[in-house]
């Protein structure tokens, strides 16, 4: 059974190659899908089953692709989602703080993708993460709703081209860095072995890490941070700002483990806090094949405004129109 469709108008640079070479290197399929599309008579010239994929095609012709329906073992959990961005090939919904992005082993219900699931199920769609954010992190989550465009927008992200920005409420210790300029943090990240669901930075071996962060405004003791992601290891944004000496306020974990004994105020902020105080604030990128831009952003969540101002800072510090874009390194080789 067909679910999900996709089309393409030839262009005029492609006229007279074969609908295959479309398939591989213009929809970027592989060719497990070209194989599954071949035995499920998926690819449609005009209206008009394709009957063998080395047929060649003329500028204007429109080729629909039809994809196989998908199942999922992820049970479907009506939630009140506030989805931002839609189209055919992916939605993008404002994750609260305290949700799981997705089940785990011991919490196999109530995460944000059963809620997506069955948003998507009266269409008979599967959703997939492209990227996760923490339990505690809140703000924007892209969900692909076919493996094929899952598969897509996983090649945006190993090239960098899925741009995702935060906000962070920082302890602030010193005034180390520099109030406004983009600095670079870069070092490899590893599980920790004594204890799974941690993290450790390592001089050798693990996952590359880069973040890349700016002060955007500063009290006594706490800063508002913003950051660019480059990768996207596990818990990559809060091992880095503790070991620059900016630990993210309500997260003890690496606070405590970077720092030792943290200083008292710090498990103070941790308390007032109520939760680890990050936020994905805007997601932007080009749609994989019709190139079309997108840039959405998510307002700081009014709690955390609220404690920006008990630690004396204003609100407009927070100001997203005054958040200039970091790209970063956002196109590398194939």
């Amino acid at each position: 059974m067909h679910i999900f469709t996709l089309e393409f108008t030839v262009p005029d640079n492609l006229d007279g190659g074969t609908v295959e070479h479309i398939l591989r290197s213009h929809l970027k399929m592989s060719q497990r899908m070209i194989r599954t599309l071949k035995q499920t008579d998926g690819v449609l010239r005009n209206g008009v089953l394709v009957d063998r994929l080395y047929r060649r095609v003329t500028h204007g012709d429109v080729l629909t692709v039809l994809l196989p329906e998908e199942t999922s073992d992820i049970a479907p959990e009506s939630m009140n989602l506030e989805v931002c961005y839609e189209d055919s090939g992916v939605v993008m919904v404002n994750k609260p703080p305290g949700v799981l992005t997705h089940p785990t082993a011991r919490e196999r219900r109530g995460s944000l993708l059963a809620g997506v699931r069955a948003y998507l199920e009266p269409d008979g769609l599967v959703p997939h993460c492209i990227h996760r954010l923490d339990r505690d992190t809140s703000g924007l989550l892209l969900f692909a709703k076919h493996a094929y465009v899952h598969h897509l927008y996983d090649r945006l992200v190993r090239r960098h081209a899925l741009h995702r920005e935060y906000l962070a409420l920082c302890y602030a210790p010193d005034t180390r860095g520099t109030d406004g300029t983009w600095q670079t943090i870069q070092s490899s990240i590893a599980g920790d072995e004594s204890k799974p669901s941690r993290r450790v930075l390592v001089e050798t071996g693990g996952q590359t890490a880069v973040t890349h962060y700016r002060v955007l405004a500063r009290t006594a003791r706490a800063a508002v941070v913003q950051l660019s992601l480059e990768t996207g290891r596990t818990h990559q944004i809060r091992i880095h700002l503790a070991s620059v000496g900016l630990p993210l306020i309500g997260d003890t974990d690496y606070t405590y483990q970077l720092y030792g004994n943290a200083p008292r105020d710090a498990a103070t902020y941790a308390h007032m806090a109520n939760g680890q105080q990050l936020h994905a604030f805007r997601l932007s990128f080009s749609t994989p094949i019709e190139q079309h831009p997108v840039c959405v952003e998510s307002p700081l969540r009014p709690e955390m405004l609220e404690l920006w101002e008990m630690l004396g800072g204003h609100q407009t510090d927070c100001n997203l129109v005054n958040c200039e874009f970091f790209c970063g390194n956002a196109t590398v080789e194939e």
